[in-house]
């Protein structure tokens, strides 16, 4: 293989990790401080207040707040980084996220393909959560591991403890939508995009994957988001079309959201926000399900579009 070539297969990767990891930072940043600038501006909060769960707990409409500057991190971070990358190095020549438009038919069958998925994505983030990463990576990094998934575990709670009607819809918005778009525009339409130019597709999607899952901080949880990850990235790339992720992100989502908001109104009396103690067998029976939609899926529609 000529030296040159090699070298940009190498470095070409690296380059746009590094880029994407800067812009995000940067945007991430911006957007924190617009959220908190405009939340204190409205509510009157205290910075040392404004990443305080237990204030916003005793406060009134102390989770619209959270959810607005949840919002504002979603859209500055996630679909600035993406902007901002789009509007800096492929100004000139696009090239086009979207390949193909898929078909109604499909959108569909992702609802039960990523709803089947979701008893063997439970069942690994048990097995997940076990995991003592102060053994393998060190001591400090096992305790900051833990109290950061305290951390989060205790906002999540907080933000999908919904009051109202109204909230729940908000929070669709919030956690669902928003992220679904954010997330799979910057990972898949972005991130994996350009990896797969250069390598292997399905190293550019695991490698998205990953690093999708470690962008949320929660290690307790990163291997069933990274499963997730993945499947969002084979469904881009089969499909041609990012709005498949899209959507896929989405239901994931909100259908959670949709569970722990049926618990609030005692209309089910699953607790999906609390440990489930998915049988092995049931999960992969589950994963059978929902890879044979996948395989389904591909068949009928993609397969015949990747031809063409």
């Amino acid at each position: 293989m000529n030296l040159n070539l090699l070298q940009s297969r190498i470095l070409q990767p690296i380059s746009v990790l590094l880029t994407l990891m800067g812009l995000f930072i940067l945007f991430s940043a911006f957007a924190s401080f617009l959220g908190a600038g405009i939340i204190k501006l409205v509510s009157g909060v205290s910075f040392d207040n404004l990443a305080s769960v237990e204030y916003w707990e005793k406060t009134p409409y102390g989770r619209w707040y959270m959810l607005s500057m949840q919002a504002i991190s979603a859209l500055g971070s996630f679909i600035g980084t993406f902007w901002c990358y789009r509007t800096l190095f492929e100004a000139q020549n696009k090239p086009p996220i979207n390949t193909h438009n898929e078909k109604f038919i499909s959108y569909f069958l992702i609802i039960f393909l990523v709803i089947c998925l979701m008893p063997f994505s439970a069942f690994i983030s048990e097995l997940n959560q076990k995991i003592d990463f102060g053994v393998w990576i060190g001591v400090e990094f096992g305790v900051w591991v833990k109290q950061m998934e305290l951390k989060l575990e205790l906002l999540t709670k907080f933000l999908i403890n919904f009051d109202s009607f109204p909230q729940f819809l908000f929070g669709i918005l919030v956690i669902g939508v928003l992220p679904g778009i954010g997330e799979e525009l910057l990972f898949r339409g972005i991130l994996q995009r350009k990896l797969n130019e250069t390598i292997n597709f399905h190293v550019a999607i695991w490698l998205s994957a990953a690093l999708f899952s470690a962008i949320h901080l929660q290690f307790l949880g990163f291997f069933p988001r990274m499963i997730l990850g993945a499947m969002f990235g084979y469904l881009y790339y089969f499909s041609g079309d990012l709005k498949t992720a899209i959507f896929a992100h989405f239901v994931n989502n909100s259908f959670t959201l949709l569970l722990a908001y049926l618990y609030q109104t005692n209309i089910i009396k699953i607790n999906i926000v609390e440990k489930l103690n998915i049988s092995p067998f049931f999960a992969f029976i589950f994963l059978f399900i929902s890879l044979s939609m996948f395989v389904f899926i591909y068949q009928k529609i993609w397969k015949k579009k990747m031809i063409n």
